[in-house]
């Protein structure tokens, strides 16, 4: 965030949209910029090409903006997302407080299919900041995905989706008008009663919760 200068790509119309030929003038910008930010020889004193960079582009932020590249250019390439995940430990080390860096990194984990390392990499960003909504809520779809392949291989879930819950309920405490957020932890529950009644539990509860969680949403988001 804050690399790009979106005024040195084109102006939009007097309704703030950019349309037509504009929008494909700013495609294409965004484009070549995100291939030099991929390049590993790029960087942010490297002036060639006229990369549109603010002037606080620092190293850590560089590597972050380039580690993101990384990650969403591949296409499950084991190879590229471990450069991805390196490069994105290496914009943390840099600079501890860079956000998307954490998300990103528990990105590139999930994908390699590390997913213990991915929920402690957003746990890692709770420690920086517990007041950033977004890992709450990324923490908790991760836990629930944890939960479902351990349910799948016939383990028990139940702690995964008790934290998962959780999660999202430290999320909605902190930003209690999201309506997405109730409705994953309606999800998560939902899960969970399903895995409960697998094993002859009622799971009753579970489901009640769920869809208070889901009426909730729909109050939050009528057109939802």
């Amino acid at each position: 965030r804050g690399a790009v200068k979106y005024a040195e790509y084109v102006s939009p119309g007097p309704d703030g949209e950019v349309e037509g030929a504009e929008a494909r003038q700013v495609r294409a910008r965004m484009v070549a910029d995100l291939e030099r930010l991929a390049a590993p020889a790029a960087g942010p004193t490297d002036g060639g090409g006229g990369l549109a960079t603010s002037d606080d582009l620092t190293p850590g932020r560089w590597a972050c903006a380039r580690g993101l590249v990384l990650l969403h250019t591949t296409d499950r390439d084991p190879a590229r997302l471990d450069e991805a995940r390196a490069t994105l430990e290496e914009a943390l080390a840099r600079d501890p407080l860079l956000e998307e860096a954490y998300e990103g990194l528990a990105r590139a984990l999930s994908r390699l299919g590390r997913p213990a390392e991915a929920i402690a990499a957003l746990g890692r960003g709770l420690e920086r900041d517990r007041g950033y909504v977004p890992f709450w809520i990324g923490r908790g779809v991760l836990r629930r995905a944890a939960a479902l392949a351990c349910g799948q291989r016939g383990e028990d879930p139940t702690e995964l989706y008790r934290d998962a819950v959780a999660d999202f309920g430290k999320a909605i405490e902190l930003e209690p008008d999201l309506a997405d957020t109730y409705e994953e932890r309606a999800s998560t529950r939902s899960n969970w009663s399903i895995f409960e009644r697998s094993r002859g539990e009622s799971g009753q509860a579970l489901q009640e919760a769920a869809l208070a969680d889901l009426e909730r949403a729909l109050e939050l988001a009528p057109g939802w």
